[in-house]
This record gives C-alpha cells, sequence and structure tokens, in this order.
C-alpha cells in the first residue's frame, strides 16, 4: 500500500476512534445544565440577536452578507466592520427553528440557541483531542484525552460557549479544525528520514548527527524519480486527486468559512504552514541548506506555501474590500493600553494582557466579562514590577524564535527533540498564529481583554500539559517488580485536583452566564474598577430594588461629564438617588447630562446616534417623576418624555402607571371611600381658594385629558407601525376599554342615586371631617398651594401654556369692589387661555343662598334687587365647595383616561394618606 493511500484510511477510520466521542461528550455534560439552557438572551445578545433585523426575520436572510454581525449595513460609517454571514445564519436559522417548533417569545426562547453552541462545543472538543493525538504521536492515547478533557471542561471557556453571540468562536475554531485534519493527513511526508523527524532511532540519529543538514545526492535522485513516476493504476489516480483536493481546496474551504464566521480565521491556512514546516525541518538554517542542495521535498514545502499564501492573501484582500471606504470607529474607552499615545505605555500595557491571559490559562480565577476603561490599570514607567514580568515574557518569545532559527543540538537526545518540536507546534500553530488578529499589534481593536478570544489558542497550552502528562509518565512508569511508583499517583492526584477544579468552575461560570443579575454583581467583584461593568452591576441591584447598593456602585459612572459621556449611566443614577429621596442632586446630574446631549448633538460626528439620543433624554426625563408627588406634574413630565421619543419603551411604561394611578382613584371615589373623598373634598378647596370655578377646574381637567388622549393615539400608531406585537396589545386594551365602559354605564345610575341622597352641609360644619393637622377652614384657606396644581407662578413663564386655562379674562363681581377696593385674582390669561366667567349678578344664586355664615361679622341675607346694591364685604368671598366630592363632576372627565389602561397598581397606594401625599402639601 502506498503512503498516500495510507494517509487516507487513516483520515477516514480516525472519525470512529473513541477519543473523539469520549472527550466530546464530556466536554457536552459540562455545559448540560438546564438552568443555563433556558438561560435569558444576555449582554450583547441584545444587540447581536434581538436587535438585529436580519437575525429577527424583518428583512431577507440574504441581507447577512450585505451587513455586519450587529445588523449594520457594512457601508455605513457607523459600522463595526464585524463581516460574520456564517454566525449570522446559524442564528437566523435558530429564530427559524424557534417560530416553528412554537417557542419564539417564551420564556425557554433561547433553549435551542444554547443547545447548539453547547453541541458545537463537543465537537470541538472531540477534534481538539484528535489534533493532540496527531502532534504528540502515535501511542499517546493517555495524553491526548488529557489534552481533550482539560480544552472541554476549562472556564475561560465559558464566555464563548455559554454565550450565545460568542457562537463566532465555536464556528471559526470548528472549520480551522476541520482544514488541519484534512491537511496533515494528506500531505506528503518526506521519503527519507530526516533529521527532523523524531522517529528516527538512536542509530540513525547518531549516523545523521554527523551530517545533519545534508542528503545524499542519490537520495535526492531517488525522490525526484518517485515523484515523477505516473500513476500506474486508477486507484493511484483517484487517490492523488483526493491527496490535492485535502491539501489545497478543502482547506482554502474551511479557511473561508472560519473567515467569515470571525475575522480570526484568515489565520488558519498560516498554522497549516507551520505545522508542516516545524514537523518535517529541523530548523529554518537547516530548511536553507537543503533548499541550496536542491532537496525535492523543502521544493514541494515551498510550492505548498505559495499556493496557501497566495489563498490566504486573496481571502484577505476580500475581507478588506468589504470594509468599504470607512474604517470601523473604535471607542478609546474599549481598549486604553491600545489606543495610549504614550508608546512605552503602549507596549508594556498590551504585553501585559498577554501575561494575563496565560495567567487565566493556568489559573482561572479571575474572570469577567468586560475588561474595559479602567479595568487593567496602564503600565507607566519601569516601577511599576509589571513591567518585570513582561520582559520575562519576552525573553520566553525571543528563546522560541532562536530555537525556531538554529534547530536542536547535534547531541540533544530523542525525548529533548520531541519537548521542542511539540513546543514550538504548540506555541506558533495554535496559540500565536490564532490570537494574532486579537493581540493588538498588527491592528488595534476594539477590545482590551475578552475571555472569548484565546477560545483556539488554549488548544497551545491543553498540548503543552498533554506532552507533559506523556513525559512524567514515561518516567514514572512501573517497575519490572510491579511496584507502584510514587510519583506517578502524585501525577494523576494533581491532574484530578486540577479536573475538579475547573469542572466546580466551569459550573460556576456557565450558571452565571444565565442570570444577567449574578453575571454583573460577580463581575464587579472581580473587576471595580471597569466603569462598564458598574454600570450594568447597578442596572440589574436596581430591577431588584436594592437601590442602596445600586446608588454605590453607580456613584463613580453618575456625573456625564466623567463616565466617558455615557447619558444613560447618569439616568441609571438618577433614578437611584430618586429612590433614595436625594432629590436635589438628582436633577442636578438630568440639568447637566441634558445639557451635554444637546452639545453632542450639535457636534454630531459618526458615532454620534440620534435615536439614542433622544432616548437618553427621555429617559432623564422621566427620572424628573420619581421626584415628585404631583400626580398632574408627573403627567406633564411623562407627555414630556414621550414627545421627545415616543419608542420609550420604559417612558410608556411609566406612563401606563400613571394612569392607572388615576384609574384606581377613580374606582376609589365610586366605591365611596370616606377617606379618599374627604381628602379629594380639601384638594378642590384648595383649587377654589385660588380662584378657579368649578368650570375652570372641569375644563382644565378635560385639558389634560385631551393631551393625554392625543398622546395615546400617537403611541398607538408608533406601536402598530414599528412593533407587530402593537396590534395584539392594542387589541386587548381596546377589549379592556369596552369591558370597562360597560361597568362605568352599569354604576352610574347608582352613583346617581347616592349623590341625590347626599345633601351638602354647611361650611362652619365643614371642618369637623378635616384631620387636625390642617385646622380650621380659615387656617385650610391660608395654606400653600397644594400638590394637585402647580405654582401659580408657573402660568406666567409659559412652563404649562395650554395645560389648564383657556383664555378669558377673569371676571370680579361688582358687589365686591363697590365701596372699598379689593385685590383682584391675578388673570390668568398669559397663556392665551381663557378663564371661564362667573356667573352674572341677575342669574339665581342658588349656592349663595346655601352659602354658610363666615363668623359674626360676615351675614348673608336673602337675595333681593335691593341686596345687590349694599356694598360687598371686606374680603372676597368665593363659592365654598361641598364637602363630600360629587362623583359625577369628574366621571365624565376621567372616563376618557381609563380606557387606555392595561393593568391596575395596588390598592395599597391610595390607603393611608397615599392620595393626600399625591395633592396637598404638609
Amino acid at each position: 500500500m502506498s503512503a498516500s493511500k495510507a494517509f487516507k484510511i487513516t483520515s477516514i477510520t480516525s472519525w470512529r476512534r473513541p477519543i473523539l466521542w469520549t472527550t466530546a461528550i464530556i466536554a457536552i455534560l459540562a455545559y448540560w445544565d438546564e438552568r443555563a439552557l433556558n438561560g435569558v438572551f444576555i449582554y450583547d445578545d441584545v444587540a447581536s440577536i434581538t436587535n438585529n433585523d436580519v437575525v429577527m426575520l424583518k428583512v431577507p436572510w440574504y441581507e447577512a452578507f450585505t451587513r455586519d454581525f450587529w445588523g449594520q449595513h457594512m457601508v455605513h460609517p457607523a459600522s463595526h466592520k464585524s463581516y460574520r454571514p456564517i454566525t449570522t445564519l446559524t442564528l437566523t436559522w435558530n429564530m427559524i427553528l424557534s417560530y416553528v417548533i412554537g417557542t419564539a417569545g417564551a420564556p425557554d426562547h433561547t433553549y435551542y440557541f444554547h443547545v447548539v453552541n453547547v453541541v458545537l462545543h463537543g465537537i470541538n472538543t472531540g477534534l481538539i483531542a484528535e489534533a493532540a493525538a496527531i502532534v504528540l504521536g502515535d501511542g499517546s492515547l493517555a495524553p491526548s484525552i488529557i489534552a481533550g478533557v482539560l480544552f472541554g471542561i476549562h472556564p475561560v471557556h465559558a464566555e464563548a460557549v455559554s454565550n450565545i453571540t460568542s457562537r463566532g468562536e465555536l464556528l471559526m475554531t470548528l472549520f480551522f479544525l476541520l482544514a488541519f485534519l484534512f491537511y496533515v493527513n494528506h500531505i506528503p511526508r518526506p521519503p527519507t528520514t530526516q533529521t527532523a523527524t523524531i522517529s528516527k532511532d538512536k542509530d540513525d540519529n547518531n549516523a545523521k548527527e554527523k551530517s545533519p543538514n545534508k542528503t545524499s545526492k542519490k537520495s535526492n535522485k531517488a525522490i525526484k524519480a518517485v515523484q515523477a513516476e505516473p500513476a500506474k493504476s486508477t486507484w493511484d489516480k483517484v487517490n492523488a486527486a483526493w491527496n490535492f483536493v485535502c491539501v489545497y481546496v478543502l482547506p482554502f474551504l474551511f479557511m473561508a468559512l472560519s473567515l467569515f464566521s470571525k475575522e480570526q480565521g484568515v489565520t488558519t491556512l498560516c498554522s497549516l504552514v507551520a505545522f508542516d514546516f516545524i514537523r518535517n525541518h529541523d530548523s529554518v538554517q537547516s530548511f536553507l541548506s537543503n533548499m541550496r542542495e536542491g532537496e525535492a521535498y523543502s521544493w514541494n514545502f515551498v510550492k505548498r506555501t505559495v499556493v496557501l499564501a497566495l489563498q490566504t492573501i486573496s481571502m484577505a484582500a476580500l475581507r478588506y474590500w468589504l470594509n468599504g471606504e470607512s474604517s470601523p470607529d473604535f471607542v478609546h474607552e474599549q481598549n486604553p493600553p491600545g489606543f495610549s499615545e504614550d508608546r512605552f505605555t503602549r507596549i508594556f500595557s498590551v504585553n501585559w494582557v498577554y501575561v494575563l491571559y496565560l495567567r487565566d490559562m493556568v489559573f482561572p480565577a479571575y474572570l469577567a466579562p468586560d475588561w474595559s476603561g479602567l479595568g487593567i490599570p496602564l503600565i507607566e514607567s519601569m516601577s511599576d514590577n509589571r513591567a518585570w514580568l513582561v520582559i520575562l515574557l519576552w525573553a520566553i518569545s525571543l528563546g522560541s524564535v532562536y530555537s525556531l532559527l538554529v534547530g536542536s543540538s547535534p547531541k540533544a537526545s530523542k525525548q529533548s527533540k520531541e519537548i521542542r518540536q511539540v513546543g514550538l507546534i504548540a506555541f506558533y500553530a495554535f496559540l500565536f498564529l490564532p490570537f494574532l488578529l486579537s493581540s493588538n499589534l498588527l491592528v488595534t481593536t476594539g477590545l482590551c481583554k475578552a475571555d472569548r478570544v484565546i477560545y483556539l489558542p488554549l488548544f497551545g497550552y491543553c498540548l503543552i500539559q498533554g506532552l507533559i502528562f506523556k513525559l512524567l509518565s514515561s518516567a514514572f512508569r512501573p517497575k519490572d517488580d510491579g511496584e507502584e511508583s510514587v510519583g506517578l499517583m502524585v501525577l494523576y492526584t494533581f491532574f484530578a485536583i486540577q479536573f475538579s477544579f475547573f469542572g466546580l468552575k466551569v459550573h460556576e461560570r456557565n450558571l452565571a452566564w444565565a442570570d444577567e443579575y449574578t453575571l454583573w454583581t460577580r463581575a464587579a467583584q472581580v473587576n471595580p474598577r471597569s466603569l462598564h461593568t458598574l454600570s450594568n452591576a447597578g442596572k440589574v441591584l436596581a430591577k431588584n430594588d436594592e437601590y442602596v447598593e445600586a446608588e454605590r456602585l453607580l456613584r463613580p459612572c453618575g456625573d456625564v461629564r466623567t463616565n466617558n459621556g455615557n447619558p444613560n449611566d447618569t439616568f441609571l443614577y438618577t433614578v437611584a438617588l430618586a429612590k433614595l429621596d436625594r432629590c436635589e442632586e438628582s436633577f442636578r446630574l438630568i440639568d447637566d447630562a441634558i445639557e451635554f446631549i444637546h452639545e453632542e448633538r450639535e457636534k454630531g460626528g459618526i458615532r454620534y446616534d440620534a435615536k439614542m439620543s433622544f432616548h437618553a433624554q427621555s429617559s432623564l426625563i422621566v427620572s424628573r417623576a420619581f421626584c415628585t408627588e404631583d400626580i398632574f406634574e408627573k403627567g406633564r413630565i411623562m407627555q414630556q418624555a414621550l414627545t421627545i421619543d415616543p419608542n420609550n419603551d420604559f417612558a410608556q411604561h411609566q406612563y401606563k402607571n400613571y394612569l392607572e394611578t388615576l384609574h384606581r382613584m377613580h374606582q376609589q371615589m365610586q366605591m365611596g371611600n370616606p377617606q379618599l373623598e374627604q381628602q379629594i373634598s380639601m384638594a378642590r378647596q384648595e383649587m377654589q381658594r385660588r380662584g378657579m370655578s368649578e368650570e375652570a377646574i372641569t375644563m382644565a381637567i378635560q385639558e389634560k385629558l385631551n393631551d393625554q388622549q392625543k398622546l395615546m393615539e400617537q403611541m398607538q400608531e408608533q406601536q402598530q407601525r414599528g412593533k407587530p406585537q402593537g396590534q395584539a396589545e392594542m387589541l386587548a386594551m381596546q377589549q379592556e376599554m369596552m369591558r370597562r365602559s360597560k361597568e362605568r354605564q352599569e354604576q352610574k345610575p347608582k352613583q346617581q342615586q347616592r349623590q341625590r341622597e347626599k345633601k351638602p352641609q354647611p361650611r362652619h360644619t365643614q371642618g369637623k371631617d378635616i384631620p387636625q393637622n390642617l385646622g380650621t377652614p380659615t387656617q385650610a384657606e391660608k395654606m400653600p398651594p397644594n400638590l394637585a396644581m402647580p405654582p401659580i407662578e408657573e402660568f406666567d413663564n409659559g412652563e404649562l401654556d395650554g395645560m389648564f386655562f383657556k383664555e378669558e379674562p377673569l371676571e370680579v363681581k361688582e358687589e365686591q369692589v363697590k365701596e372699598e377696593p379689593v385685590k383682584k385674582p391675578r388673570p390668568r390669561t398669559s397663556h392665551g387661555f381663557k378663564v371661564p366667567q362667573q356667573k352674572k349678578p341677575n342669574e339665581p344664586k342658588k349656592a349663595q343662598k346655601e352659602m354658610p355664615k363666615e363668623g359674626k361679622a360676615t351675614k348673608v341675607p336673602k337675595e333681593t334687587a335691593k341686596d345687590r346694591e349694599t356694598p360687598a364685604p371686606k374680603e372676597p368671598q368665593v363659592h365654598a365647595p361641598p364637602d363630600i366630592i360629587n362623583p359625577a363632576t369628574l366621571t365624565r372627565a376621567y372616563d376618557k383616561r381609563y380606557e387606555y389602561n392595561l393593568g391596575l397598581p395596588p390598592i395599597e397606594e391610595f390607603e393611608n394618606g397615599g392620595f393626600e401625599r399625591m395633592f396637598l402639601k404638609k
């Protein structure tokens, strides 16, 4: 059987080897947890999946080839330039599957997204074990399993496996390993043993040491004769064609798929060339010597390298052309070491990140999803002790380069040559080259440190551990007398402890990526310097009503001038402050943040996003409402927020809660709650004291209802136009509206009957039901303006234009100013709204007949024509409202408001003085 046939048979039967399936199953079981598989979309999943029009099937699937990974068109200046159509299509197929099986939008919506990631990781682990067996040599079953299991359960992979967005790392690694396995099993091996081949016996090794870099002329002629010999049978022709496909076609195809899954896949063929060279050539020096002597195999390697290099350059050029004329615009805070202006700081800080990666490979205890901003302090001088560790890393790297150039010593043993060869393959082919594009050496990337980028490079570290196990297990092999070696037991114990620690840690990280609260609270403990981490941790704490801890974490990123210009972080902090009754500080930060937004809006630029800008401004305005108990003021604030951004879900939710608050108030009135009716009566009394007539109050409320109705119509239009689920939501809202309208129609006759049974009480008895802290009616009239109405000064500067009054000058009755002039009430006409006129003197005055006496000095005689000519009292008289509010007065005004409610707040909000806090200042 020819050598090429042997390689083909090996490539086929290797798929059936137990090593592949054993390690794959172990890796799958390590991540198979129902809680993790049913986890929510988290972190970048929102941008890559839920906000991606391609994945959410809002545009045709082939749009994946014209958009970046985040759904933005590649030609757009603000595009991230992450072109990964293969990854995007797999996510799209997952979404289609969710709709087919009916889980789209359900709590277990993410289940099959996670299942695909876990299965891909299991397949990769099996292929890693197979590749390790090739690198470590024949008879290395146990070391290969060690390398595969270590790769499968390493905790640093949790971000790549448990985070759905990181599927690109899994797909890139899958196609990389397929290209590697097809290539190495079909490349021609040297027909004569050379120095670089570590399987030579000692006699050949000693003979070669005398002339390590030369082969005889007869040998070269034999090689050329064998290679020039034509195929003698059909099988040889088919086998030669298959070898050509596996060496030049399939690796190129898998490299393209790997590249379009994640950008780091462009280095696939480079790693194949590095492996081919290190395995079959002792050093660069010996290779050049063979080239000068015309060795056929060395020239064939050069030909393969040229073809693979041209393929790599062509795909890299195509990928660069897809970026368009613009380059990705990264933020400095995402990668401070890479964007540092000082050369010393940039070089040492970037290389310090490599040291941290090596630390995570050996001891993965400090893992976090974000290391941006100040998460990793910069190295600014040699006085920083970390600089010496960087220099040590450089020394080790230079040693590997020297070994690659010069080669091993002629006197080196077989074992030392094996260690050198496997070490160089692990470092260059599987660690350095796959990590090159993420290293900030060739190009500055948009990330400082991320666990996911060392998913494939970790294979190099696993090979080193597999080699260590192979050498030590061979050294501690039991003696002939059958006595067990203590060293071997220690070796097994060490790897058992390591695997146990990794298994527990990967379980912890897997569950952390399933829960937003756990992920960010633990990240804040590991990396408390990152503002992005603190912001996300504070957000999840605020969602769980842990405002004290949320305020502590959000404090460093509360000021928009010092938090990298992120008004959303300021919004989160102001909400926490409002919940802790620190409103003055909250208002100051809100005003500053809105001013900052206007400044950025004027500047514009590539990174300016008008949609996000208005969304942030709308959210900041809503946060003002948390610091006021004036229910009318809350409504005005939320209307303003929704006017700026009608699609702000947070503002819509708060506004619906506000409408439900009013609805609950109305329900309490209809049920005849004496305490609530008494509080409403006092609120209306204050309105009367400020000069508002009954008609003006009703019209003011009606004007506000009209504004809210228009706003809700706008919300309905936005939902129907922009959100498919909005139609179903509005249909449910209309059904609820009809049900409540029917209930009100049934309750109206009972309300009118109850109203007729109630008789207005004299004013001097009104104080009996007023709480003692409000004093007598005379004192109540002197109370400051209540919270139910804005301060009267606001009507003079146009702040509340169109909210309460219609244009009509306020008339004062002649009987009030005939003898002694009194101060007229302030005309409320500065906004162009008229206040309804009071009744003329010649109209019946039933209300005046019912008006009680105002002390001994005030007498109200029966109404006659003569009485109309008598002088008015010194103080102006106002119509006193009844003690119990007339439900029919506000029922008509509230009816339209309640038709848009979707839910009801707890009724306890309006008991125990809750309504009083909304309407009256203490």
